[in-house]
């Protein structure tokens, strides 16, 4: 069967939904990456949620400088040290144990495992009016 000129030029109604599809950006192929690209996106992040989801502050263990080396361990970050608020306010806790117990919640929630560097002492600041307040900071690190 042969075909005019006209005819092919209009194409069938087929042919206009596929070419339509392609001008679009749309084709099987396409959304076939697009739902492979959502289900591993999911899955990545389901994994890397529930992993920072299970540390809790119990499992941040406090390391002395001694017990690991620089290489030995990744720094996450250094509490109550990088910020901007640093020089007009920090946290100050009603003994180096709470303090403690306070960095590790905060490493525990940046995913970290460890503290390293961990030190207390004693703040008789200028409102304090004799009340021992300490102030606590460290560095949160992960151990593999």
């Amino acid at each position: 069967m042969a075909r005019r000129i006209g005819d092919a030029a209009k194409g069938t109604a087929g042919d206009l939904r596929g070419r339509e599809n392609i001008i679009a950006g749309r084709s099987d192929g396409f959304k076939t990456m697009n739902k492979r690209i959502a289900m591993l996106t999911t899955i990545i992040l389901s994994g890397g949620l529930s992993a920072c989801a299970a540390l809790k502050a119990e499992d941040v263990k406090v390391y002395t400088p001694a017990q690991l080396r620089q290489g030995e361990y990744e720094t996450v970050k250094r509490l109550w040290v990088e910020t901007w608020r640093t020089p007009f306010w920090v946290p100050s806790y009603s003994s180096p144990k709470d303090g403690i117990a306070a960095l590790q919640d905060k490493a525990a929630a940046l995913g970290a495992n460890g503290l390293i560097n961990v030190d207390c002492y004693g703040d008789k600041g200028l409102f304090s009016f004799g009340s021992g307040s300490f102030t606590c900071y460290g560095k949160a690190i992960k151990v593999p």
